[in-house]
């Protein structure tokens, strides 16, 4: 489990993240979790409240999962969000993944992918 608030040093350890800029200022990242089977997982995706809005979560989402079918010898991106998180299941849908599985824990959440 992850603490919070995140500090510099937590983010450092967890390994995989790739950082979101807006010019020269940190508004968020993107975290690789797991490859297996030809598929990259996606786990922590956030960008900063206060950015939101702006298309910066599109252009990020939209290079790593280019680079990483580019660069990561992978089939599909994968990744989990809650039912009740619209604006991110919004956003994923309109980057082409899709719903692959619901799973019931006490928090609704869908499993989404995109192929190459």
């Amino acid at each position: 489990m992850v603490p919070f608030p995140l500090t510099i040093q937590i983010l450092q350890d967890l390994g995989g993240i790739f950082s979101i800029f807006d010019g020269q200022e940190f508004v968020g990242l993107i975290q690789k979790i797991r490859l297996e089977d030809r598929n990259l997982h996606i786990g922590r995706f956030f960008i900063n409240p206060q950015k939101q809005g702006q298309g910066l979560g599109s252009q990020a989402l939209r290079k790593f999962v280019s680079l990483a079918f580019e660069n990561e010898d992978i089939d599909t991106i994968s990744l989990n969000v809650y039912e009740a998180n619209q604006r991110a299941y919004n956003l994923y849908q309109k980057e082409g993944f899709e719903i692959v599985q619901m799973v019931e824990t006490p928090i609704r959440k869908y499993i989404m992918k995109k192929g190459r």
